[in-house]
């Protein structure tokens, strides 16, 4: 396989794998037309004891005292990156929800995709040269 096959193909396989995961989603929820902001979703925007929904999205604390299944010490853990976070987006000069886009759906990603892509030709380069030896 050439590189630049091998290198879109691992660039669009987790796009494709979220896409089909998200939209299988659809078939297992009810058909009702829920609402979010002027918007429809798929999930309601009502609390629900057993079934995560937008409330977990705007509340986080009803969703970990709810359907968060971890064991409370790892939460202390995982509430510090995951508030430093949500702090570092909403101290941009820019809006919270571009800063989102920017890092955590773009940059991030992209950074995890060039590191992995050169780890891989780094591996190939190592298994020429012990080929040569």
């Amino acid at each position: 396989m050439g590189k630049i096959k091998r290198n879109l193909l691992i660039f669009f396989a987790p796009i494709l794998l979220m896409i089909i995961v998200n939209e299988s989603v659809r078939f297992t929820q009810d058909k009702s037309n829920h609402q979010y902001g002027n918007r429809g979703t798929i999930n309601t925007a009502n609390q629900i004891k057993d079934k995560c929904s937008w409330v977990c999205h705007d509340k986080t604390a009803y969703c970990k005292n709810n359907h968060v299944k971890l064991a409370p010490g790892i939460l202390s853990y995982t509430d510090l990156a995951y508030n430093k976070t949500i702090q570092f987006l909403q101290s941009s000069d820019r809006s919270y929800a571009m800063d989102n886009l920017i890092y955590l759906v773009f940059g991030i990603p992209f950074i995890i995709y060039f590191m992995l892509i050169k780890c891989i030709d780094f591996h190939q380069q190592i298994k020429i040269l012990k080929k040569r030896v």
